[in-house]
């Protein structure tokens, strides 16, 4: 009991010694207060070495990312300043590619235009032809210098053949014409309009007087075989003997068709211009350009299936036909000749025309 007393109170003198001196027991741990750091750096609070390590890392890390970011970015600014260069050079050949569009497309137009000014200015020249040609047509040459046929000839009847007679003189006359080539159709025993162009033909080529009268000479002629004499050229050609006033058809080198033709007048007249000119048929060689398959229309007249080789100038058929030049610069012939000029293919586009 005494002792059990003893240590109780032992206990609470401990006890009291304690809460005075201010222990209530074994002090606890306390988290370090929050430290501000300066811009200096001082105040920082340290950490351990662990904490710095990963600190480190961090900041490499950073900066990896930060190159890699570059590097993107300049990737990027370099792929893009490639795609402007390419769009620059496409939009560029563009537009080069336009502009030589557009160039061929004002070549061709201009020359488009040429042609058609061409073609209209050999057209102009194809009426004003017509017109001359129809103008002259309603008159005969009335000045002094005008060409006139040279006088018929003279003969007993009975050895002249002319224009109304019929019977079989008439057919012989016909068929020998023929045969020389003088061409007046199918031989049908009458003196009628081919016959009389086929006698001025004759007439032409052997220097006599143009009148379509069969009489002793122009007979004579004919029983010589008189033919007009042709010149070189290609073998297959059409030429226009003016001193003769014959048109000559020659095939493979020969003759094959003699024809009356009128060429120009050589007196002055006014085009439908107001300009004056010269009404002729210029000689040299020249080529079939265009053809016109009917009449061909201008203001004053028209030309019959005409084949143009010369500007304006054509053969072409009209109903006046004289032994004299009376046109204005184109060959006249007979509508049924010209006819056979184009039944025949004797004048195709391209082929030589030899005026002399």
């Amino acid at each position: 009991m005494i002792h059990r007393t003893r240590s109780v109170l032992t206990a609470l003198t401990v006890a009291g010694l304690l809460a005075a001196c201010g222990a209530q027991g074994a002090p606890q741990a306390q988290e370090p207060a929050p430290t501000t750091v300066l811009p200096d750096g001082s105040g920082a609070p340290s950490y351990p070495s662990a904490d710095a390590s990963q600190e480190k890392s961090d900041a490499r890390a950073d900066a990896h990312a930060r190159e890699k970011a570059e590097e993107e970015a300049k990737a990027a600014a370099k792929a893009k300043a490639k795609a402007k260069a390419k769009a620059k050079a496409e939009a560029e050949a563009e537009a080069e590619a336009a502009e030589a569009q557009a160039r061929a497309e004002a070549e061709a137009a201009a020359k488009e235009k040429a042609e058609a000014e061409a073609k209209a200015a050999a057209e102009a020249e194809a009426e004003e032809a017509a017109e001359a040609e129809a103008a002259e047509e309603a008159k005969e040459p009335t000045t002094s210098t005008s060409p006139a046929p040279t006088a018929p000839e003279t003969t007993p009847a009975s050895t002249t053949l002319r224009p109304g007679d019929s019977g079989p003189a008439v057919r012989d006359l016909q068929q020998k014409l023929s045969d020389l080539g003088y061409w007046l159709g199918a031989p049908d025993s009458d003196y009628a309009g081919l016959t009389v162009q086929a006698v001025m033909a004759l007439q032409g080529s052997a220097g006599l007087g143009r009148d379509g009268i069969a009489g002793p000479n122009t007979l004579s002629a004919l029983e010589r075989g008189v033919r007009p004499p042709v010149q070189g050229g290609p073998a297959n050609r059409i030429e226009i003997d003016l001193a003769r006033q014959v048109l000559v058809v020659v095939r493979g080198g020969a003759v094959k068709y003699v024809l009356h033709t009128s060429t120009g007048s050589g007196q002055p007249y006014t085009s439908s211009q107001g300009k004056r000119a010269i009404a002729t048929t210029p000689p040299g060689s020249f080529s079939v350009f265009r053809s016109v398959d009917g009449w061909d229309e201008a203001k004053l007249g028209t030309l019959y299936r005409p084949r143009y080789f010369n500007g304006g100038i054509a053969v072409h058929g009209l109903g006046s036909v004289p032994g004299y030049p009376a046109s204005h610069g184109c060959a006249r012939v007979s509508n049924p000749a010209m006819d056979l000029i184009w039944s025949e293919g004797l004048m195709p586009v391209g082929s030589t025309v030899v005026v002399r």
